[in-house]
This record gives structure tokens, C-alpha cells and sequence, in this order.
């Protein structure tokens, strides 16, 4: 497979498909629509955010995309467990020694349909761009040998 010439960032590939692929084109669309319409401001913007902006989009973070510590401990982090993070940068917040089972601002977020909601989430303009552009190239091929519903599950 040729992946544009030897080039760091592929253009396209070599591989015809038989079929449009219109999976691939919806899941693009519907990224791009999270972005734009749905993700705070912060990540949208090319100077620096402002502190509200960071809040927010801190925020939106914690409430709606997957954090591993969220998976394995099966709850959402506590008030003390985020702050923890935030301010200390303890990657080991959700040990129980930070009060694991203080309250939750997020209480009522469910962290296993939060493993989809990241799947639409991007940090950035560059990161949308790249993501998109590697999707469409390589997941077009994909869907067109899996088929359209094999390919969306």
C-alpha cells in the first residue's frame, strides 16, 4: 500500500473501494459537528483561552469524556479526586486514599457512554484535521470490506 509517495502524512492510498462510503463521511460530519457546535470554546480557539474558557472547558472534561481511573474504579471521581488532578497533577487520584467515596460533582455521569462520547471529542483544530484526514483515508477501505454495519459497530 502506498501511503502517498513516502510522505509522513498520507493524501490517499492506492486501494479502489466498490461501494461509497457513506459510514465513514457520517462519522466524519458528526465529528466535525461535536467540535464545532458541542465542545467548549477553548479548543476551538488559536490564542490563548481565557480563564473562564479553561474552566469550562475543564468542566465539560470531567462531565462527559472517559477517564481511565473512572473505568477501573467503576464510579465517577470525587471533588477531591479531581482537584487532586488538577492541581497536583496525581495521575493516581482515584487511589481510595483520596476519599473515594466523597461525593461526585458528576454523580449522575454515566462512564461507560462516556467511552463513546470521546470517540467525538477532539483537543484541537490540528487534531480534528489529522484524525479526519486518517478516517477518511484508511476508513473508507475499511467499511467498504466490513460492510456499512459491521463497520459502524
Amino acid at each position: 500500500m502506498d501511503l502517498g509517495g513516502g510522505r509522513v502524512i498520507p493524501v490517499k492510498d492506492e486501494n479502489p473501494t466498490l461501494r461509497t462510503p457513506y459510514v465513514t463521511g457520517l462519522m466524519i460530519l458528526i465529528c466535525v459537528f461535536v467540535f464545532v457546535w458541542v465542545q467548549p470554546s477553548a479548543t476551538k480557539s488559536f490564542d490563548l483561552p481565557s480563564e473562564q474558557e479553561t474552566i469550562e472547558d475543564i468542566r465539560f472534561t470531567y462531565e462527559r469524556a472517559a477517564i481511565p481511573c473512572e473505568l477501573s474504579e467503576g464510579r465517577p471521581l470525587t471533588a477531591a479526586e479531581i482537584t487532586a488532578t488538577i492541581q497536583g497533577g496525581d495521575t493516581e487520584a482515584c487511589i481510595d486514599r483520596l476519599g473515594g467515596d466523597g461525593i461526585s460533582p458528576f454523580a449522575d455521569k454515566n462512564i461507560w457512554l462516556s467511552v463513546l462520547v470521546s470517540m467525538l471529542l477532539h483537543a484541537g483544530w490540528l487534531h480534528l484535521f489529522g484524525n479526519m484526514l486518517f478516517l477518511w483515508i484508511f476508513g473508507n477501505n475499511v467499511e467498504d470490506q466490513m460492510g456499512r454495519f459491521s463497520f459502524l459497530l
